[in-house]
C-alpha cells in the first residue's frame, strides 16, 4: 500500500515536471516502465518468498503430481514453491504483455 502511493505520488509528480516538454512526455513511459516493471516483479518475488505454506492446495498438489507422474519423484517443498515463483512471475509476464498490446 506505501510502495503503491508512493508510486503513484512519483508519477504525478514526473508527469507534472515533463508537462511542458512534449519529447520528455513521450520518454518518461519507456524509461519507467522497466524499472517500475522490475521492482514490481522483485517485490513480488519477495513476497512470495517470505510465506512458507506447510499445507497443499489445489495448485500445489498439481504440481506435486505432475512431477511424480513425469518424474517419479515426489519434489520438495522448495521445489513446488520455486515453481510456484516462476509460474506467477510467467502469468506477471504475460499479462503485462496483453496489456502493453494494442485494443482493436
Amino acid at each position: 500500500m506505501v510502495a503503491d502511493n508512493f508510486g503513484l505520488a512519483m508519477a504525478v509528480s514526473l508527469s507534472y515536471a515533463c508537462r511542458n516538454d512534449p519529447r520528455a512526455a513521450q520518454l518518461l513511459p519507456l524509461l519507467a516502465f522497466p524499472l517500475l516493471a522490475t521492482g514490481d516483479l522483485c517485490s513480488i518475488y519477495r513476497e512470495l518468498k517470505s510465506i512458507h505454506l506447510r499445507n497443499l492446495n489445489k495448485e500445489r498438489a498439481e504440481i506435486v503430481a505432475e512431477m511424480w507422474l513425469e518424474a517419479g519423484r515426489i519434489p520438495s517443498a522448495a521445489e513446488v514453491w520455486l515453481l510456484i515463483i516462476i509460474i506467477t512471475i510467467v502469468i506477471i509476464l504475460i499479462i503485462i504483455e496483453l496489456k502493453s498490446l494494442p485494443s482493436s
